[in-house]
């Protein structure tokens, strides 16, 4: 708004209504802006929404159904995407690999990195004969992607149920705990635990087998069980898990209830703030 003709100055009445119109002109122009910025956040949830349906259909259906053995799972991110994974892949010789994995970080980047995992994975437990050469050949296509400060930890355990055989490979994760029909709890694997993926493309991933029990159960989980916090910031951790398995060797559906509601009752009405994964299954009692 201007003049150049000098006899028609501007007056405090025409400052006034011009003042007035720029008020309402103002909040006309933030409505609009953030209409906008609403409709934004609208597709953006959209696409987030979407995004997590196609995440979770990187996960198993259904459990195996191998005769004489019994599977529990569970899985929730801590946004709508994650970067925990497990999978079961069914081998030749009629042989189950489980797998769970963890990826560095949270959110839209972990997930992406999870969804090439999880294909990679697939395809080098299928083409290796062995699960140490197959996990060996897995670190080395994460360690040549140029996904720079990203990791992945990750267990492997291939079932063999006629041998009534587990074969397990580490690489970082939490080792495997196995419950006895007898009551013992103990780790399996921490002496032939490995780098994460990604760190070292030179690395070697060794394997160990173990006799399966009648009776007997593996858990394999990621840290957002055992770093689940309380109101007073105190961490689920590795302890109250042992001991909540000690008492809790009846099957895998028994164990992998028992720790998915004592996590809760730790937790109370903390808010989650990591993914959490859980696989547990064992050979069935004679």
């Amino acid at each position: 708004i201007d003049t150049l003709d000098q006899r028609s100055r501007f007056s405090r009445e025409d400052l006034d209504v011009l003042a007035s119109v720029a008020c309402q002109a103002a909040v006309t122009l933030e409505n609009a802006q953030l209409h906008e910025t609403v409709l934004r956040e609208q597709v953006f949830e959209r696409d987030l929404a979407l995004a997590h349906e196609v995440q979770r259909g990187f996960l198993p259906a259904e459990s195996p159904a191998i005769p004489g053995y019994r599977f529990f799972s569970f899985y929730q991110a801590a946004r709508q995407l994650g970067g925990d994974y497990y999978d079961y892949v069914a081998l030749s010789g009629n042989r189950t690999a489980v797998v769970v994995a963890d990826v560095s970080g949270k959110g839209i980047a972990a997930s992406l990195l999870m969804a090439k995992f999880s294909a990679e994975t697939r395809f080098c437990l299928a083409a290796e004969p062995t699960p140490s050469r197959a996990i060996t050949r897995l670190n080395r296509v994460f360690s040549g992607s140029g996904w720079e400060d990203r990791f992945i930890t990750l267990v492997v355990c291939v079932l063999d149920p006629k041998r009534h055989e587990l074969t397990v490979v580490n690489a970082g994760h939490m080792p495997p705990l196995l419950c006895t029909a007898s009551g013992t709890v103990e780790p399996v694997g921490e002496d032939c635990s490995q780098l994460p993926l990604g760190v070292a493309a030179d690395a070697d991933y060794p394997q160990t087998v173990i006799p399966l029990s009648s009776g007997d159960c593996i858990s394999l989980y990621t840290d957002g069980i055992t770093d689940a916090m309380n109101r007073q910031e105190q961490s689920y951790g590795e302890q109250r898990l042992l001991d909540l398995l000690k008492i809790n060797n009846e099957g895998a559906d028994r164990i992998g209830r028992a720790i998915l509601d004592d996590v809760k009752q730790f937790v109370g009405e903390c808010p989650q703030i990591d993914d959490m994964c859980l696989v547990c299954f064992g050979r069935e009692s004679e």
